[in-house]
């Protein structure tokens, strides 16, 4: 607890500092050039203790470069130009916040967000296209100051922000895909992943309901469908009645006002029950397995929810369509079910090499014993569950699938939020080779950054289920 408060603290001690530098430095004109050195090392001293607090000596002493190099930077800077008010701190202090911010991510101090192969790629490229840019300019101008500036400019924060935010997008979505992350694994390795493995054939004769869709009557929104599904199961709920069971079985009632009454129930139900249904389309069979759940106001139906039923034979489907797209490979140890002949059948562990960038999925943790580092997928009561990469509420291919689809995309997702949240750092790389170095530029350009970040990474695409 401890550190999670210092943590925390210095989070919030950074943030307000540098926005106070941002207003009245940058943008005001007021030299605090006497305080910055000290205010500013004081966090500096405190994220290199703590990436030296994690595990993993390669990675940190990489991860301590990362921030190191920004830091002596500034202090270049500070001791060196003449304009006091060019120091840089704008950016390089810019990077401690989302690393601050990694740290609350994990109240231990077993490994970081960023300490993976994926994420130091990235790190690097970002890195590595600053130097050049630096280079370039220093060969032109002959100028090691100016220089160093644009390696602050071109090589951060921007990949460090998105990092986080790519982090946060993860845990959203495992949660819409209903996976609960136990640690930081699948975020940093399983955008490799290229073998499943089962060690039970049960997830594949589990039968869940998919929802499919909404068949509206003629004049009838989409809104005011959902409104009064919503109005009956909040009154019911008040009078304690358990409605999901009976929407799907015998149907629910409600007079829910003075001349409204709404009905749900199985569409065959509500047809016997003689609710009309002149403007609705109506499915050419309701015996096809699917489960049609109406919607009737007044003895009228507004419309019907669709709901398909993903068994075996569609899981089929499904690993076949994950190995086109992905190309994974599906496996099954010391299992004797014939229909699964999708599936590659191993009779023990002993027969292939685990890494990372396999997943192994099981509903009995404590029995296994597996070599190498693959990544963990468990589900069901046991008590060991928690010690899974990540547990499971819903064990059915359904959920894989789209832990697979979610998985595989962010990796491709993080690098075109990269790309495009890069962009704004163009302008003051540009005016610099104009001899405009200008620290309003650089903190509009972290602004935009972000915002592009923020933007690309929560609200394109991907959220939705």
């Amino acid at each position: 607890m401890k550190k999670v408060f210092t943590d925390g603290f210095f989070l919030f001690y950074t943030l307000i500092t540098y926005l106070i530098y941002i207003i009245f430095s940058v943008f005001l004109k007021k030299d605090f050039s006497d305080y910055t050195l000290v205010v500013f090392t004081l966090p500096f001293i405190y994220a290199f203790i703590r990436i030296m607090m994690l595990k993993g000596w390669l990675y940190k002493i990489q991860f301590l470069i990362f921030i190191l190099i920004p830091f002596v930077i500034s202090l270049i800077l500070v001791f060196f130009k003449d304009d006091s008010f060019f120091q840089g701190w704008e950016i390089s202090v810019s990077i401690l916040i989302p690393f601050f911010l990694s740290l609350l991510f994990k109240s231990e101090d077993s490994d970081s967000i960023f300490f993976s192969k994926s994420i130091f790629v990235k790190l690097y490229t970002a890195y590595g296209f600053a130097l050049i840019v630096a280079s370039i300019h220093y060969f032109a101008s002959y100028n090691v100051l100016e220089s160093l500036y644009l390696i602050l400019i071109a090589a951060y924060p921007s990949a460090f922000i998105i990092i986080v935010i790519s982090f946060f997008r993860f845990i959203v979505e495992a949660a819409v895909s209903r996976f609960s992350l136990n640690s930081f694994n699948p975020f940093k390795y399983a955008f490799y992943v290229k073998r499943i493995f089962f060690t039970s054939d049960g997830i594949f004769s589990n039968i869940q309901q998919v929802f499919g869709g909404i068949i509206l009557a003629d004049g009838i929104t989409e809104n005011y469908f959902k409104e009064n599904a919503a109005l009956l199961d909040k009154v019911l709920n008040k009078s304690g009645v358990s409605v999901d069971n009976m929407k799907r079985k015998a149907g629910v009632s409600s007079k829910v006002a003075e001349n409204k009454e709404l009905k749900m129930a199985p569409l065959k139900l509500l047809i016997a029950s003689k609710c009309t249904y002149d403007e609705l389309k109506m499915p050419e069979n309701l015996d096809d397995g699917k489960t049609y759940l109406g919607l009737a106001e007044n003895n009228k139906l507004l419309g019907y929810y669709i709901f398909d039923k993903v068994g075996s034979k569609s899981s089929s489907s499904l690993v076949k369509m994950l190995k086109e797209q992905f190309g994974i490979d599906f496996y099954i140890v010391n299992s004797k079910n014939k229909d699964l002949n999708f599936l590659t059948h191993i009779s023990s562990f002993n027969e292939v090499k685990l890494n990372f960038s396999d997943i192994v999925m099981t509903d009995n943790l404590i029995e296994l014993s597996l070599s190498g580092s693959p990544l963990t997928v468990a589900w069901g009561t046991s008590q060991n569950i928690e010690k899974a990469d990540i547990s499971m509420m819903e064990p059915t291919m359904i959920s894989i699938t789209r832990f697979v689809e979610m998985v595989r995309l962010s990796g491709k997702k993080m690098d075109k939020v990269l790309f495009f949240s890069y962009i704004p750092f163009l302008i003051p790389v540009f005016a610099a080779n104009y001899k405009i170095f200008l620290p309003e530029l650089s903190t509009v350009s972290i602004m935009l950054s972000l915002l592009i970040a923020l933007f690309l990474s929560l609200y394109s695409g991907g959220m939705k289920r």
